[in-house]
């Protein structure tokens, strides 16, 4: 038995040594795995800090261009406690365009965001007049300083008065708290 003692002291030995090298190899395999991902994951931070970056600096660059629209900007939201400029600008725009007008306002239940201090309204209007003097009417909506977003239109024609007709409107209009 002496004799295996010099040539097991040389495998055990090996072995040792080899199990050592896959421990440390698969250690250091590991390691290196985790800082690729940082890595990645720091490239992209980067990356969307400098898009970032770019999005603010064409901003700054843009603003001049709206700061003198500003003040229209804050008009076209009427305060709700002053909504009678709204209802003469809707009013105006019908008396303008030869239209007879019946006009109501209601409130949406709508949920609003914590915070938010913008809150639409229903508004109906029911026209008379006919397809031209409607045309009309719409276009001068339009120019209404005012953010007003349309959901329905519907026309009917009346048969008896073919330039006599109803057009009916629901919209919302925007609105500042």
């Amino acid at each position: 038995m002496p004799s295996l003692n010099p040539v097991i002291k040389p495998i055990i030995f090996t072995f040792l040594i080899m199990f050592i090298s896959v421990s440390a190899t698969t250690y250091m395999k590991d390691n290196i795995e985790k800082k690729a991902v940082q890595i990645r994951e720091k490239r992209s931070m980067l990356s969307v800090m400098e898009k970032r970056g770019e999005n603010i600096l064409e901003l700054k660059r843009g603003y001049p261009l709206i700061k003198d629209k500003l003040p229209k900007i804050e008009k076209a939201l009427p305060d709700e406690r002053n909504i009678n400029e709204l209802v003469n600008a809707v009013e105006n725009a019908a008396t303008r365009t030869n239209n007879a007008q019946v006009l109501s306002f209601e409130p949406l239940d709508n949920a609003q965001s914590a915070g938010t201090k913008i809150r639409s309204v229903k508004l109906s209007s029911t026209v008379s007049g006919n397809v031209g003097t409607f045309s009309a009417y719409l276009s001068a909506l339009e120019e209404l300083p005012y953010f007003i977003a349309i959901d329905s239109i519907s026309i009917q024609n009346n048969s008896a008065a073919p330039n006599n007709g109803k057009m009916t409107l629901t919209a919302k209009v925007f609105i500042s708290k």
